[in-house]
């Protein structure tokens, strides 16, 4: 799954699609400015529903200039050429957005009744993520002191690499990854842990993106050392405002 592009065979189809009495409607002068706001109200309702959008290199604050350039060379370093910020807004959620952003496995609607703990919707914030698993083989200590040690080698700021992030940013970067380009991370099935918990104690992990989509689990020894299909993604949060 990519996101739509504009183009002219695209827009051609389109117009191939519509019944002879669509066309003449959709081309009526008379009708253009309806047409038109119709259309800008459709471009409004996706805004209000876009909670996550890439942030180009060269469009990175200045404040974060330097920052931003030593995530493209961790990112560099562990196989990754897409984006690696992020603009995030407020008040997406597990349970009701992530759904309804990408392919989740049965909608989630087996989780709708978990009582989770660190579950807070996502705050307006510029966030550095890479869609690549590190500390992989490692269990949840070890996968932090992974983080600290990159952040050091990197030189990125403390609060960045300082926590695994919650279920619900993490899903919803997983996803707006997915629309961009269609991959599916953490790549070849494998499960990225997560600072959301159960009302157990026990870690939400995210993974396994397959054909039915994307599945959100937990078990009591997720916190234990795995083979190599067991990571956290690299990330940093700058909340604005």
């Amino acid at each position: 799954m990519r996101e739509p592009k504009a183009s002219v065979p695209s827009l051609v189809d389109f117009l191939s699609s519509l019944s002879y009495a669509q066309q003449v409607a959709l081309t009526d002068n008379r009708r253009r400015e309806r047409i038109v706001n119709l259309l800008d109200a459709l471009i409004g309702e996706e805004a209000a529903n876009t909670f996550f959008t890439i942030v180009n290199d060269p469009d990175v604050p200045a404040r974060l200039a330097e920052t931003g350039a030593n995530w493209r060379k961790l990112a560099s370093d562990i196989g990754h050429d897409g984006p690696v910020a992020w603009s995030v807004k407020h008040g997406f959620t597990l349970k009701k957005h992530a759904p309804e952003a990408g392919p989740c496995y049965e909608k989630w609607a087996y989780l709708q009744n978990w009582n989770l703990k660190n579950d807070e919707p996502t705050a307006d914030s510029l966030v550095f993520f890479i869609p690549r698993l590190v500390g992989t083989s490692e269990n949840s200590k070890e996968q932090a002191e992974t983080l600290a040690k990159l952040r050091e080698q990197y030189q990125l700021p403390a609060n960045h690499l300082a926590s695994f992030g919650s279920a619900a940013l993490l899903a919803g970067l997983i996803l707006a990854n997915f629309k961009r380009k269609g991959e599916r991370a953490p790549l070849n099935r494998c499960w990225a842990r997560t600072d959301t918990l159960d009302e157990g104690g026990n870690r939400l992990i995210l993974g396994d993106f397959d054909e039915f989509g994307l599945y959100c689990d937990y078990y009591w020894d997720w916190d234990g050392r795995h083979d190599d299909d067991f990571g956290v993604f690299p990330l940093g949060v700058e909340t604005l405002g």
